[in-house]
C-alpha cells in the first residue's frame, strides 16, 4: 500500500508542476488569452462603418493562438495597414503586397475581412477590444491571430 500511495504523490506532483508551468508561460506569452473579447466587443456597438473607421491605421501582429492542435506562436514579422481607400498593406520581412478590402456581414454581429488575395493571417470573425484586433477562425481551423494598433497611430 505504502508504494502504491508514494507512486499516487508523484504523479499528484508531476501534474501541479506541469501545471504550474504551463499556466505560467501561458500568461506570459499571451496576456490577452484571460480577457473575454467577445464580451468587450459585444459591448461596443459595431457597424461596418464603425469597424472600418477603426481598422484604418497600422497594426503589429502579436500571436496566433490555436485550439486544435496547431502550433501556438507569437510573432512581430508582419504589420498590416489599413487605408481608408479601401487598400491594405500586408508587410513581412520577406514580403510587401498590396490588398484590397472591404467588410462581410457574416451574422447579425460580426463581420468578417474580405480581401482579394488569401492570408491565412487574417481570416475569421472580427473581434475588436480597445486597442486590439483579432481574426477569429476558430470555427474553422482553430486559430486567432491577435494585432496591437503601432504605436505611431
Amino acid at each position: 500500500m505504502h508504494g502504491i500511495f508514494t507512486g499516487y504523490k508523484r504523479f499528484v506532483l508531476f501534474l501541479a508542476i506541469v501545471f504550474v508551468v504551463f499556466n505560467c508561460k501561458e500568461e506570459s506569452i499571451y496576456p490577452y488569452l484571460k480577457k473575454d473579447f467577445h464580451a468587450c466587443y459585444a459591448d461596443e456597438n459595431w457597424d461596418s462603418l464603425r469597424i472600418s473607421n477603426f481598422l484604418v491605421g497600422k497594426w503589429i501582429w502579436k500571436f496566433r493562438f490555436c485550439e486544435l492542435g496547431a502550433s501556438n506562436s507569437v510573432h512581430t514579422d508582419l504589420s498590416i495597414e489599413f487605408i481608408s481607400d479601401s487598400t491594405l498593406i500586408f508587410k513581412t520581412d520577406k514580403e510587401i503586397d498590396t490588398l484590397f478590402w472591404s467588410l462581410y456581414r457574416d451574422t447579425h454581429v460580426n463581420y468578417k475581412l474580405i480581401t482579394n488575395k488569401l492570408k491565412s493571417q487574417l481570416h475569421g470573425l472580427i473581434y475588436i477590444c480597445e486597442d486590439v484586433l483579432i481574426f477569429n477562425a476558430g470555427s474553422w481551423d482553430g486559430c486567432a491571430n491577435y494585432y496591437e494598433r503601432a504605436d505611431s497611430y
